[in-house]
């Protein structure tokens, strides 16, 4: 689990984009981490495989930080000319930065939409990483981010608002239960709830709907990748991809061979061992070889969520499901290794009752809690209460969307992104935080 004690820099300059631009490596941060510095605007390595991180949860992880106006105490340019942060969002013109190493896509149901109609939905965003109305936390997410990668980045958001865990993303496996005298539904199972041996209401949704139809749609983007991640350098050699797959497919071969050959062998027990490790070295370079010849690679999921469950049965199975849920996520996407983030609630800055039962099961989750030892060094959990911004220093006084508070989003995302890089125990690039991507 990731705290952060923050130095806050502050070097200021007045420029333009609205007579405002903090120019320098300013930027509240753990002593311990490299300052995110102003994008180059060149594209990563396209050679490699895209880096695709899956952002899932209800409406705060959808956006709701406000980037306007500049007098607005709590939006992003306030912050930016006021508090002198998150300088790299600004170049030395006073323009938004543009990643061309990080793409944002966010897909959405679309309003219509029938129960399992999963291929109707929106492409709500498909743009390089910038600032364009309202954010979430992929903002600074992409930026940590796209600064330790070589590789492209694909930050990849499948959301709607107004989802809770216990219902509407309720993942697979997920089993009936009791609960105050009802019944609670199990993964696909409807109504929410019901008492036994009375007649069930009928309601046109299931627990998990919002699950499936996210993953559909996270998956659709991931088929149809050249849409949402276009590669400005890659050039496609049907050639080489056709010697690709008859190499996987050769080795696909083999490995099943030697499998069906250790049904009918005898080992030693050092034999035995010998050949699992041969097994297992082979089944590794055939996922290496995958990853290459499908161009992607999920190397992460996001998640931050829990208003919706706010509710004496969702909060009290809320740590049963997210246990559920992450490992549902890894094997939808068929990626095990995959890191997994999350940001507890924050409503309020200090938390009671059923919120605080909710922030308590997220935060134990995290593989140092010590709770899921299957965990430890792949499930990072950050607490986001540090972040809430008060209503009179923030756009709005709407505390479910974290009063429209720029920085609030900003500090999550970037926590969060932060939270990936420890897990993913990344070699940082040479000079990070002082030199630019090479040509």
């Amino acid at each position: 689990m990731i705290r952060f004690p923050f130095l806050l820099v502050l070097i200021f300059a007045e420029c333009m984009l609205g007579n405002f631009c903090a120019i320098s490596l300013s930027q509240e941060q753990s002593k311990n981490t490299p300052l995110i510095t102003v994008p180059d605007g060149k594209p990563a390595d396209e050679s490699k495989p895209v880096q695709v991180y899956v952002l899932l949860g209800q409406s705060n992880m959808l956006g709701f930080g406000r980037v306007s106006p500049v007098d607005k105490p709590g939006t992003l340019e306030y912050i930016i000319k006021k508090k002198g942060k998150y300088s790299y969002l600004v170049d030395q013109s006073g323009q938004w930065t543009e990643r061309k190493d990080v793409r944002y896509t966010h897909v959405m149901d679309k309003r219509g939409a029938g129960l399992t109609e999963f291929d109707v939905f929106s492409d709500m965003k498909n743009q390089w990483l910038k600032v364009k109305g309202n954010f979430g936390p992929e903002l600074g997410f992409g930026h940590v981010m796209g600064q330790f990668h070589d590789e492209p980045v694909l930050v990849l958001k499948a959301c709607i608002g107004n989802r809770s865990l216990g219902w509407d993303l309720l993942p697979p496996g997920s089993e009936r239960y009791q609960f105050d005298g009802k019944i609670h539904a199990g993964y696909q199972e409807s109504p929410s709830s019901w008492v036994e041996n009375e007649p069930k209401k009928e309601v046109n949704w299931y627990a998990g709907r919002q699950y499936d139809a996210d993953i559909h749609h996270a998956k659709h983007v991931l088929k149809n990748l050249d849409k949402y991640y276009p590669r400005l350098n890659l050039a496609k050699d049907p050639a080489e991809d056709n010697k690709a797959q008859a190499a996987m497919k050769a080795l696909k071969n083999e490995i099943v061979a030697k499998e069906d050959f250790a049904r009918r062998a005898r080992f030693t027990q050092e034999g035995f061992r010998k050949f699992q490790e041969e097994l297992k070295g082979m089944k590794q370079k055939l996922s290496g070889m995958e990853v290459q010849l499908r161009g992607y690679q999920i190397a992460g999921f996001v998640f931050w969520q829990g208003h919706k469950d706010q509710n004496p049965a969702h909060a009290s199975r809320y740590e049963q499901n997210l246990v559920q849920l992450i490992k549902s996520l890894r094997a939808d996407f068929d990626a095990p290794n995959a890191k997994f983030v999350l940001a507890t609630i924050a409503f309020g800055g200090e938390l009671t009752g059923h919120a605080l039962e909710i922030c308590n099961a997220q935060l134990a989750v995290d593989g140092d809690a010590g709770r899921y030892p299957e965990f430890h060094g792949n499930v990072n959990a950050i607490d986001a209460r540090p972040f809430w911004r008060d209503k009179e220093i923030s756009p709005s006084g709407q505390g479910y969307h974290y009063n429209h508070n720029a920085e609030t989003y900003m500090e999550v995302g970037q926590a969060l992104g932060w939270a990936m890089v420890e897990i993913q125990k990344f070699s940082p690039k040479s000079g990070i935080g002082t030199e630019k991507r090479s040509p």
